[in-house]
């Protein structure tokens, strides 16, 4: 089965979201392949382990305007893996990430599900 890319993600931890070094909250932007359509319906899964296996700490759905965020603070001091759910495509980040901030890795570079 052929995948093409569906979308891009931009996330945008401020300061201000941190209660202390380990625990931050999650928001952000999805766009479609485009980079400039919002993405919406796009699941975005925080795991304890890589490849979408351990303990699912939280999930959450872009809106109609590609934007998603959490409410819950979560403890990255270990290394979380996010995972990109859109239609049938997965992308999943292999190295944990452990600060919550994702923009320290991606500042410059938009995520794509292929």
């Amino acid at each position: 089965m052929k995948i093409r890319s569906f979308i891009f993600i931009i996330l945008i931890i401020p300061a201000f979201a941190f209660i202390s070094p380990e625990n931050h909250t999650i928001f952000g932007k999805i766009y479609k392949n485009n980079k400039t359509d919002p993405a919406s319906g796009v699941t975005i899964e925080i795991y304890t382990a890589p490849s979408g296996k351990g303990k699912k700490l939280i999930s959450l759905k872009s809106g109609i305007n590609g934007n998603f965020k959490s409410d819950k603070m979560i403890n990255f001091s270990s290394g979380l893996y996010p995972v990109l759910k859109y239609k049938q495509t997965e992308k999943y980040m292999k190295i944990p990430a452990k600060t919550g901030n994702c923009l320290i890795c991606h500042t410059n570079i938009k995520l794509t599900v292929e």
